[in-house]
């Protein structure tokens, strides 16, 4: 019993001595069994949370691959940031992810931001060089099944770890990652380390479909409403009848955004909020946008405006935020730039980059 104590005693000083989070992290090849065994041994989330610094190159020929240890990387606390913007993006919410799930490794992370940002990434690479020298690149990721607090307190600590007090940050949030955002900038309402919040698609009034009541009997969204009520991330994610021109639904109960999302002039005149208008539900890209859609759109003539996933008074904050931006027929994801032509795509990303280089933070 006494050894067993002794080396518990140690591995306890020494995984809380050094810098295991970045350890695991590290951009190479890694042993599931090793991470699970260190995740085991921390008791930590940390390991599932980074902010890599984007590292751009227009000049890359068509099909040419750099690997992501050279496109992605650690910030760098000390760099010279003045005169650019450093823009943050961040992803939304992953409906296979699980509390229970393996720490995330390096490869894992990458592939959570390329899952949402992956157009993104390519319209960045794309960009004119007068454009791009405006700017630094960044994404953050996260796991998505944890609570939205817990989240933004994690966003919070990593852009305080990386970044100074005079560095200008504006982020880019699809769905969930501006609502993490959101939390951050009122943890940090003190120092106003956020100068501006661009949300795309953002429920900051919450979903149905994070409402077990709502779908009633059809098999899809059936399983969709379990995927988001199964994690405490997409329970955080409900419907709320009490906020701002809500219409009420059965179990549209929410505490946790009735606080987030409640009145904050601070925080809301530096929220510029897109978000979809579905007017041809048959336009959505998938056929699950293209049920939801139409399912919202016959429960209540206040839920005409969507993006099959959000409806539009939660998207623009009940017209609180600083500008509100319709997009006409974009679904949830094309929201994010995810659209099948990508030229349009692209379109909307120039906009979204104007958008910010033309708005006073």
């Amino acid at each position: 019993m006494i050894n067993r104590i002794i080396i518990f005693l140690l591995l306890y000083i020494f995984l809380n001595g050094c810098d295991v989070n970045r350890f695991i992290n590290k951009p190479s090849s890694s042993d599931p069994a090793q991470d699970f065994l260190l995740f085991l041994l921390l008791s930590r989330e940390d390991s599932n949370y980074d902010l890599y610094r984007y590292n751009p190159n227009p000049n890359l020929g068509l099909g040419e691959v750099r690997p992501n240890a050279v496109r992605f990387s650690l910030p760098n606390r000390e760099e010279d940031r003045s005169g650019r913007i450093n823009l943050i993006f961040i992803h939304g919410w992953n409906f296979k992810e699980r509390n229970s799930d393996p720490p995330a490794d390096f490869a894992y992370k990458i592939a959570q931001i390329e899952d949402t940002w992956l157009n993104a990434i390519q319209f960045i690479d794309k960009l004119d060089t007068n454009i791009q020298d405006r700017f630094n690149f960044y994404f953050y990721t996260y796991r998505t099944s944890n609570r939205i607090f817990d989240n933004g307190r994690r966003f919070l600590n990593e852009t305080t770890r990386f970044f100074k007090d005079e560095d200008q940050i504006v982020v880019v949030a699809h769905s969930m990652g501006g609502l993490v955002t959101r939390e951050a900038m009122l943890q940090s309402q003190e120092r106003d380390l956020y100068n501006g919040l661009i949300s795309l698609g953002t429920p900051y009034f919450g979903s149905p479909f994070a409402v077990s009541d709502f779908v009633g009997f059809n098999p899809i969204l059936q399983e969709l409403v379990s995927f988001y009520t199964s994690t405490d991330g997409g329970r955080d994610l409900a419907h709320s009848n009490q906020l701002d021109n809500q219409v009420e639904i059965s179990g549209g109960i929410n505490l946790y955004l009735d606080r987030l999302s409640a009145i904050n002039e601070s925080l809301d005149s530096r929220t510029v909020a897109y978000y979809g208008n579905m007017t041809d539900c048959n336009l959505g890209e998938l056929v699950l946008y293209q049920t939801s859609c139409n399912i919202l759109k016959n429960q209540n003539v206040a839920f005409e405006i969507n993006d099959a996933i959000v409806l539009g008074n939660s998207a623009r904050l009940g017209g609180r935020a600083k500008e509100t931006i319709q997009k006409e027929n974009f679904d949830h994801s094309m929201l994010a730039f995810r659209i099948i032509d990508t030229e349009a795509g692209e379109t909307f990303f120039l906009e979204v980059m104007n958008k910010i280089l033309n708005t006073t933070w």
